[in-house]
């Protein structure tokens, strides 16, 4: 329920403007990178020499800029040369250093409003939001036109339970940047929080449909289940369990109360073997963190690949643990060799949650 989740988005309000979203494969990326560069007419040969510098930072004194800004994505002499090979097979072009240094002119004027920022994050980060604050006042003050400004003040206004300003702050953040999920998201944890179930669901589904992140999958999962919507539950959860960690985990586990009576062996797994008697056995396995009781199964005996012959129903064990693994012994048998027991599948068609 609502109450139950309540530590855990508190946490994800915490960590929100902290979550860093990264691509799994650099070669890839580099790749269609340097692809689109060619098409736009850029020289390619400048995503080498871009590597090449990161390469030289993550090997000097700037260790901890590089770090925090390729945490996902380390710099390597490997994605080096494979970007020389790459740029050999794309036509030359230009650098257009001219235009380059017109376009981030305004991000040099802007750079005393950044570098308060990441004093402000640095603060944030030491559990300090009033000094949080007062960077960001004056990052606000040198570009107020920056959202995310704005996000992160709402973050602090929040360490410091004023919700208020809090919800000000990122609503302000919204107004400058209506296209980014992460405003939608702080918003929406808060709102949750707050009990404002409407203003949360309104603001998590924006989030969800510009980026589906694990926290908005999580809570809109919570909120489909407790309305009595499970497919969209169910869908949620299924996003949120794809991650890693605590909110992963509970995805996963609240996946298995929501499908255990319909789809049994999705979480109890089980499989055939033969003993040393020449019967066969089948061992059955909770692969969840939750007590499952009345599991029953079928065992089918497989005439070929695709076609399934006689069936039998076997009880399993009465109660079966979260992680447990138990054998059950059968009276199919004797067989004469393993060969024989593998051509019979099992199947988990039915166990309960134990409360």
């Amino acid at each position: 329920g609502y109450g139950q989740l309540g530590n855990t988005a508190a946490q994800l309000g915490a960590a929100a403007w902290m979550a860093r979203y990264g691509r799994e494969d650099e070669l890839e990326s580099d790749n269609y990178g340097m692809e689109y560069m060619a098409r736009a007419g850029y020289d390619p040969s400048g995503a080498v020499a871009l590597q090449r510098t990161f390469v030289k930072l993550s090997e000097g004194r700037q260790q901890d800029f590089v770090s925090g800004l390729f945490a996902s994505h380390p710099p390597s002499q490997a994605r080096v040369a494979a970007n020389v090979e790459k740029a050999k097979t794309l036509p030359s072009g230009n650098k257009f250093r001219e235009r380059y240094q017109q376009k981030i002119a305004q991000l040099k004027r802007d750079k005393p409003a950044y570098e308060a920022e990441a004093e402000a994050v640095k603060a944030l980060n030491n559990k300090d939001p009033q000094t949080a604050l007062r960077h960001l006042d004056k990052a606000v003050k040198l570009q107020p036109r920056e959202g995310y400004f704005w996000e992160l003040r709402g973050h602090a206004w929040r360490m410091l339970e004023n919700t208020d300003n809090a919800e000000k702050a990122f609503t302000t953040a919204i107004a400058k940047n209506p296209e980014l999920f992460s405003h939608y998201l702080s918003r929406g944890i808060l709102r949750y929080n707050q009990d404002n179930l409407n203003g949360a669901k309104a603001d998590l589904e924006k989030s969800y449909s510009l980026l589906p992140t694990q926290q908005a999958s999580y809570i809109l999962g919570e909120m489909a289940d407790d309305s009595g919507d499970t497919a969209s539950a169910i869908q949620y959860y299924q996003q949120a369990a794809q991650g890693k960690g605590e909110l992963a985990a509970s995805a996963q586990q609240k996946l298995a109360r929501l499908e255990m009576g319909r789809s049994p062996h999705k979480y109890i797994r089980s499989g055939a073997s033969l003993a040393e008697d020449g019967y066969l056995h089948v061992t059955v396995r909770n692969t969840t963190n939750l007590p499952v009781t009345g599991v029953k199964l079928q065992v089918t005996e497989m005439l070929n690949a695709f076609t399934a012959g006689k069936s039998y129903s076997l009880t399993g064990p009465k109660n079966l643990g979260a992680g447990q693994q138990v054998t059950i012994k059968t009276r199919l048998g004797p067989f004469e060799s393993a060969a024989a027991a593998r051509n019979y599948r099992t199947k988990v068609v039915a166990a309960t949650i134990a409360e």
